[in-house]
């Protein structure tokens, strides 16, 4: 469910609908907390609303997970500039 999820909040984002996307991408985090994927999405959508604080603290987590994610720290490096 966390993949379905995850999947949607990609799908409504190409449609421009970020706010329904980070709901999605939320639900996702919710069933699994460790998703990395899905907290770089979400970063990602923040960053795009130029929300940046939300988008670090969202950036970060997927590299404590996967720190070989080369787009993690790329996003995460754009959210700090």
């Amino acid at each position: 469910r966390a993949q379905q999820a995850n999947d949607r909040g990609l799908q409504l984002y190409r449609e421009k609908r970020s706010d329904e996307a980070v709901a999605h991408f939320t639900e996702a985090l919710k069933l699994r907390p460790d998703f990395a994927q899905a907290a770089n999405n979400l970063g990602f959508v923040f960053y795009r609303q130029q929300r940046y604080a939300e988008a670090a603290r969202w950036l970060e987590n997927p590299l404590k997970f996967d720190p070989s994610r080369a787009v993690a720290h790329l996003n995460l490096g754009d959210a700090y500039l």
